[in-house]
Order: C-alpha cells, then sequence, then structure tokens
C-alpha cells in the first residue's frame, strides 16, 4: 500500500525518532543585562552607606577617646585625694613626668590598677594596693591594655598622661606646642585618628587656649 513503511528486517532495530533536549531553566537564572542593574544598585547602596558608616564608626572612636580621658582623669584625682601626691616618683626641681611617649603609661597603669606584676617601685607608690581605674584588653577599635600594659586609644596609639610631678603648680610638656599649663595637676590627651601629637585633631583634657 502507497506511503506504508516497510517493518525492521531482522538484525535491525528500530531507530526512534530524536526528541529535542530542553535544558533545566532555573526561575532564578540572571540575564546579563539584569546582572548590570544589580551591580549598579549595590554599588549605589554602598556609595551611600560606607561614609555613614565610617563617620559613626569615627564618632564612636571618638567618644570612647573621651570617656577614657574622663575616666583617667578621675583616677588620677582620686590617688591624689587618697595619697596627697601624684601617682609617679615626684622629684621637687625636676622637669614633669611625661608618660606615653619615651616612659611607656603602662607604668602609670600598674599604678593606678594595683595590678599583681607591678614592679616594687610601682607597688610602693600604691602602698594600699587600691584600684583606682580598670581597663579591658584592647582589641582593633577599641581601646584598652596591650600586651605591655599600655593603654591604647581606639587607634591603638598609647594616651598620653604629664603629671605635676615636682609641684610648682604646672604642668610642662617638654619640647611640645603645648608648653606649660598653669593650675592643672594631669595633662592627658589622645594622639587621635591621625596617631600624631600636636595636631589639630589630638583630645585634650584641657582647654586649647587655656595654656
Amino acid at each position: 500500500m502507497g506511503g506504508s513503511v516497510a517493518p525492521p528486517q531482522a538484525g535491525e532495530s528500530a531507530q526512534k525518532p530524536e526528541l529535542p533536549r530542553l535544558r533545566n531553566a532555573s526561575p532564578f537564572a540572571i540575564s546579563l543585562p539584569e546582572w548590570g542593574v544589580l551591580i549598579g544598585v549595590l554599588t549605589l547602596l554602598l556609595a551611600i552607606f560606607f561614609p555613614a558608616w565610617e563617620a559613626w564608626r569615627r564618632h564612636n572612636r571618638l567618644a570612647m577617646a573621651r570617656s577614657d580621658i574622663r575616666a583617667m582623669q578621675a583616677a588620677i584625682s582620686r590617688y591624689q585625694r587618697e595619697y596627697g601626691t601624684w601617682p609617679s616618683e615626684s622629684s621637687p626641681g625636676a622637669a614633669d613626668i611625661r608618660y606615653g611617649a619615651r616612659r611607656p603609661n603602662a607604668v602609670l597603669m600598674r599604678i593606678l590598677r594595683s595590678d599583681a606584676n607591678a614592679l616594687d617601685r610601682e607597688s610602693r607608690l600604691n602602698p594600699q594596693h587600691m584600684i583606682f581605674i580598670e581597663i579591658e584588653r584592647y582589641q582593633k577599635g577599641f581601646s584598652g591594655l596591650n600586651d605591655s600594659d599600655e593603654f591604647l586609644d581606639p587607634w591603638g596609639s598609647p594616651y598620653q598622661i604629664a603629671l605635676d610631678s615636682n609641684y610648682d603648680g604646672a604642668v610642662t610638656i617638654e619640647n611640645s606646642i603645648y608648653g606649660r599649663v598653669l593650675g592643672a595637676g594631669a595633662l592627658i590627651w589622645s594622639l587621635g585618628p591621625d596617631r600624631k601629637s600636636e595636631t589639630s585633631d589630638d583630645l585634650l583634657s584641657w582647654d586649647r587656649i587655656a595654656h
């Protein structure tokens, strides 16, 4: 009969017509133009929120440093009221003592904290072993004590402390633009975000125009 298909001969297998293969289309597939739009939106969001986050982080660190300075002022004042002297090896007639530069502030911190690891001469300056200040350990972005017991500000620089250790009624910071500040028993400052002393972003415990 015309148009009929002859059955396969013996030994021949019937071949099935090849069906078109369909790819598994994901409902979450994104085309290249859509990727471009997504990246543009993310870039815009970062441009908006990153400066805001940086501003928040800076504000938080400044507030932390100011709080530390107040806490050290209070601790030194309590020590002075308790012992009638400043927490340093006083030498009338000699230069005032500055901690944080060539002399590490760890010496002062061990005195004020009544540290069990304090040296004998430091322990003698706090004979009643009173704790005038408590300080956490340093973490990046957060102030605290490093492994050498230095008190670091949130930017990782040692706090600077100068004491009227010669009892002349003023604190004199040698080789510094801050010079001599009358009526102060203790001056404390942070180097600030630039980590350099005597620049405009230093955080001071006293009024800049008072010296």
